[in-house]
């Protein structure tokens, strides 16, 4: 999902379908716009597509936002504990540092 002022992209978010979890994808809102809850409601369009398919958790990897998240109800787990998976993904295995937190919301 994108989100738009006039033809400028100013913040995106999505979700990777793995069986019955997602994975929240790239949560991102640009520098100028943060702090009026565009993120927010960036989260919550992602939670309701996840909630259309029927997902019975998200699942994210985060270097930066944990507090966000644990405001909206995440809360971090080991890295062993993620489904297999979300584990196996491009994102878990290659693109996020081993150091990145992992949090879930049902």
């Amino acid at each position: 999902m994108v989100c738009r002022d006039n033809e400028a992209v100013i913040g995106a978010v999505a979700i990777q379908p793995f069986d019955d979890v997602v994975l929240l994808r790239s949560l991102v809102v640009a520098s100028e716009y943060r702090k009026h809850g565009l993120g927010v409601r960036l989260t919550l369009a992602a939670e309701e597509l996840a909630r259309c398919r029927q997902a019975k958790a998200i699942y994210l990897l985060t270097t930066t936002a944990e507090k966000f998240f644990i405001g909206r109800g995440y809360r971090g787990i080991p890295r062993a504990k993620a489904p297999e998976l979300i584990r196996a993904s491009t994102p878990f295995s290659r693109l996020c540092p081993a150091t990145a937190s992992v949090m879930v919301k049902p």
